[in-house]
């Protein structure tokens, strides 16, 4: 048998579609798909001097019979044929249906995930020189280069990958502004560089780095990046009858479309199938005063030097990975998620708590064992607008009633940058001047 490719580790896959590509002039997608193929079966596909061969192994010398392309494509649509039985399958397997099939699902590590067969596999960190160069005469590119990475070819300036150290000096130089670095976006969104590679080139998040800020997910415009979600099984703890309370974020105003107003919110959510809807904003202030009282306890009379707020539980994660010696300054109080959810559960305890807004990380604040029992399940906006455009919701429809009288605009304004600071700032200011009225 002449030089085949045979396919015996991960890496050496992408050599072999590679050559599918270039010798028969495949595309990248059924070339994975023709080598995926022979994963379960009795041969394996190969390429033999640039003819796509199938090789039956269960002979012991092994026959090789060439493919033409109207087989090829035959075998693609036989592979993905089995694909869609494998999946249909598995879906009306009774056993994994039940296992999915149930209203409750906490989340379980890690939230954030690359999805490999959506990664486009972005180049990163990379200097290149664009189309956009002239081939100046000054050339101040390779000037001010300090390691000489870059040289004129064919009358343009090429950049010596091997060379370069990054240091973005020819970018910063070039008159024409055509020298280029290639970030990949997750990794350019992600400030505590957790998104690495894997051996085929594909994002990868490291878990041990990862505080599940969501800022990958929100960056990559393929979405392949993506969290885990709640809503089927909160869905089906609706259908079930259960008492399902949502207690939505401040930051919804706005959310779906500057002229829809709370009450037309909230009526939504109700022919959606929740009982009742609560602001978190009301934990909020419960929140405000309680670090208010830690302010004034610990800081003022100086056993600490400052006081951080809990609030977040992607930057709770990140003081605790990465910045230790100050973890005692983080507040200990209830977020206002949790505090408006024991509300909630204190009022109507055989009720189930959703909490609604804009970060993923609240999913991560869910799964702990001490907030499990307050806040059942986490959906975020997008996954609500998901369930109002299932449902064909029209705001339009709903009275713009009144606004909601539960919490102050100082617990509505921890949407808004710098609102816990501010909201933190009018409690101290109130103990402080009540504490100095006392003391008159």
């Amino acid at each position: 048998m002449s030089d085949v490719y045979e396919i015996k580790q991960p890496s050496e896959l992408l050599i072999t579609i590679n050559a599918l590509q270039s010798e028969i002039k495949l595309s990248k997608e059924d070339a994975q798909v023709i080598l995926g193929y022979m994963q379960g079966h009795d041969f394996m596909l190969v390429l033999d001097v640039g003819q796509l061969v199938r090789v039956d192994i269960s002979e012991e010398q092994g026959s090789k019979v060439p493919y033409t392309m109207d087989e090829v494509i035959d075998l693609v649509c036989e592979w993905k044929y089995e694909q869609l039985e494998k999946a249909r399958e598995a879906v009306e397997n009774p056993k994994n249906f039940a296992e999915s099939n149930i209203s409750e699902k906490y989340y379980e590590p890690p939230l954030m995930q690359v999805i490999p067969s959506a990664c486009d596999m972005c180049e990163d960190n990379k200097i290149e020189v664009s189309n956009m160069c002239h081939g100046c005469v000054a050339h101040p590119c390779m000037e001010v280069c300090p390691k000489e990475a870059i040289s004129m070819v064919d009358g343009h300036a090429f950049v010596d990958q091997d060379k370069c150290i990054k240091c973005g000096k020819c970018i910063a130089i070039c008159p024409y502004h055509a020298i280029i670095k290639k970030i990949r976006p997750c990794a350019e969104a992600c400030g505590i560089n957790a998104i690495e590679s894997d051996e085929h080139g594909r994002a990868k998040i490291n878990d041990e780095k990862c505080v599940s800020c969501g800022q990958c997910m929100a960056s990559c415009p393929f979405g392949a990046i993506a969290d885990k979600s709640q809503i089927f099984q909160m869905i089906r703890a609706i259908q079930h009858g259960d008492e399902v309370i949502a207690e939505i974020a401040p930051a919804f105003e706005g959310q779906f479309g500057a002229d829809v107003t709370p009450a037309q919110v909230i009526a939504a959510l109700k022919e959606c199938g929740f009982k009742d809807v609560h602001e978190v904003a009301l934990g909020a202030d419960i929140g405000a005063v309680s670090e208010a009282h830690h302010y004034v306890k610990e800081v003022v009379n100086g056993d600490l030097p400052f006081l951080l707020t809990s609030c977040c539980p992607a930057w709770s994660m990140l003081a605790k990975k990465y910045f230790p010696d100050i973890i005692d300054s983080v507040s200990q109080e209830l977020t206002p998620m949790v505090a408006t959810a024991r509300s909630i559960k204190k009022k109507y305890p055989n009720s189930k708590v959703v909490f609604i807004g804009p970060c993923a990380a609240k999913k991560l604040e869910a799964s702990r064992r001490t907030v499990r029992s307050d806040v059942d399940f986490v959906i975020t906006f997008e996954e609500l607008n998901a369930i109002f455009k299932a449902k064909n919701i029209d705001f339009s429809k709903y009275d713009k009633g009144r606004s909601m009288h539960e919490a102050t605009g100082a617990g509505r304004g921890y949407a808004v940058a710098g609102g816990v600071i501010s909201a933190i700032e009018q409690c101290i200011d109130c103990l402080l001047y009540t504490s100095d009225a006392a003391d008159e």
